[in-house]
């Protein structure tokens, strides 16, 4: 069979293929070729019940009327926000840990390319930004600083 112009993909041998190593896989795991055969067929069906059942289901969720459908579905966001609310104490730290990891990679791969040893280069990532933090919030001081000394004494707001 001539193969398809991309990627070499030939959908009638694929799953033929796919088949075929699983049944070699059921092989090795079972010495009769034929129990290694049915266990196969009988994953198949276990699977093809699975989503028939959710198919199903599907079906029923369509033919309910449309105020239990958007009912069933608010339920469902207003528990996805309680989830998220109530673990938003392990969730933000993740997050931040995340986005600060994505900031670093960068730097990290750079100190990586001039050959510094892996721990060293995570070290010297976190102290640069370390040290950029610090120098934004010396930034921001100053200015804040430099507002309030500029502010003349007859404009101050008097507290009674």
């Amino acid at each position: 069979m001539a193969s398809l112009p991309w990627r070499g993909f030939q959908p009638a041998t694929k799953g033929v293929n796919l088949l075929q190593k699983s049944l070699t896989v059921c092989s090795w795991l079972v010495e009769d070729h034929a129990t290694a055969a049915q266990k196969l067929e009988a994953w198949r069906l276990d699977h093809f019940e699975l989503i028939h059942q959710a198919r199903q289901n599907f079906i029923m969720m369509k033919e309910m009327p449309i105020t239990i459908r958007r009912s069933i579905e608010l339920i469902g966001i207003f528990v996805i926000g309680v989830i998220i609310y109530i673990g938003k104490i392990i969730i933000m730290p993740l997050l931040l840990a995340f986005f600060l990891s994505l900031m670093l990679m960068p730097l990290f791969r750079l100190f990586r390319g001039t050959k510094f040893p892996e721990p060293i280069a995570i070290i010297l990532s976190i102290l640069c930004l370390i040290i950029f933090g610090g120098l934004v919030a010396w930034l921001f001081y100053t200015q804040v600083a430099s507002l309030i000394n500029d502010i003349p004494p007859s404009a101050a707001v008097s507290v009674r």
